[in-house]
């Protein structure tokens, strides 16, 4: 069974970045923004994950573990419910990734459970740009659909969201932003 567990430390979250992707060949040649260079693709992936986390204490990391083998096998990060300016009632699933040994349909479906869970809202968001099908494939296999698309750096994207979030965590959305349970907003 996997499990998460959320990671604060940004040495920690750069080291389990680059484990994920590290032999996934296929994402550095056909699905990633930055093609062919496998350290250029990790590093504006951490890059990323790293600005986001400095721009908002709503920002959350998770490392995936196997917890019959105790191995890290992946992690997903995002948004917390109630923080999203357009949408507070959404939280945003920014990053996932799962080891290429370890990517099967029984973990990929758990790795979003586990992200609805810990993200919590009525629905969830995720951007992606276009050339990440495989990414895209699997979101929409477990139920999103696509809210809008567009241009980041001449490069065509894809928003996608999930509605109707069944698996929100009554101790996620707080009010005060301490995950309290106490003061949840009514979803």
């Amino acid at each position: 069974m996997i499990i998460s567990r959320k990671i604060n430390d940004k040495d920690e979250i750069e080291k389990i970045v680059k484990n994920t992707f590290m032999d996934d060949n296929a994402l550095f040649e056909t699905y990633h923004v930055i093609n062919n260079d496998v350290e250029g693709a990790i590093r504006n992936t951490i890059s990323k994950i790293l600005e986001s986390i400095r721009h908002t204490n709503k920002y959350v990391f998770y490392v995936l573990i196997d917890s019959e083998t105790n191995e890290q096998i992946g992690y997903f990060s995002g948004i917390r419910y109630g923080s999203i300016i357009n949408d507070s009632s959404a939280s945003m699933l920014h990053s996932f990734g799962l080891h290429i040994t370890k990517r099967n349909k029984q973990n990929v479906k758990r790795l979003f459970e586990l992200a609805k869970t810990e993200l919590g809202g009525a629905s969830i968001i995720c951007g992606l740009y276009h050339k990440n099908t495989r990414a895209i494939k699997s979101l929409m296999m477990e139920g999103y659909e696509e809210l809008s698309s567009g241009l980041d750096n001449n490069e065509p994207y894809v928003i996608l969201k999930l509605k109707d979030n069944a698996n929100n965590d009554s101790r996620l959305g707080c009010r005060c932003g301490n995950d309290c349970g106490k003061c949840q907003s009514a979803i």
